[in-house]
């Protein structure tokens, strides 16, 4: 039985398991119409090994990318759009609204970020761990790509 590559600590499921398609050597191009061309290369799909409690914190994980963000730009956003709304209000004002904004949305991005490091917690993170399992690794030293 494998274990899972990102834990390391539960049973891989081959329904979770994470797919890595490899790029290798031009094989070659053909002509597919007037001056286009397609270009073949060697590829290969790697299985890393992965349970079903890591993909659900991978899918996690991707899901709140953007309300983190959102959250961090938004209070700025509308700190700027409240000072230029309502014109000058003065040279501190105008400079306290868009800190102010800058700082509550600081929080709360910092406040979503902790809460998903401790939702995920002792899982690692996809991206950067995928690239380490031998199989892709040694493939990378050969000078194949991840796509």
């Amino acid at each position: 039985m494998e274990t899972c590559w990102f834990c390391e600590t539960r049973p891989a499921d081959t329904a979770a398991s994470l797919k890595v398609t490899m790029r290798g050597k031009e094989l070659g191009t053909r002509k597919t119409g007037f001056k286009e061309y397609t270009t073949y290369y060697d590829a290969r799909t790697i299985d890393v090994p992965r349970c079903a409690t890591c993909e659900a914190n991978h899918r996690t994980r991707r899901r709140w990318n953007f309300p983190i963000g959102l959250a961090f730009l938004g209070p700025i956003g509308i700190g700027f759009v409240i000072t230029s709304l309502y014109g000058p209000l003065g040279t501190l004002l105008d400079t306290v609204i868009p800190c102010g904004g800058a700082l509550i949305g600081l929080g709360i991005a910092v406040w979503l970020g902790i809460r998903l490091a401790q939702r995920t917690k002792g899982t690692k993170h996809n991206e950067g761990h995928k690239a380490e399992f031998p199989a892709v690794k040694e493939l990378r030293e050969q000078g194949w790509s991840m796509q």
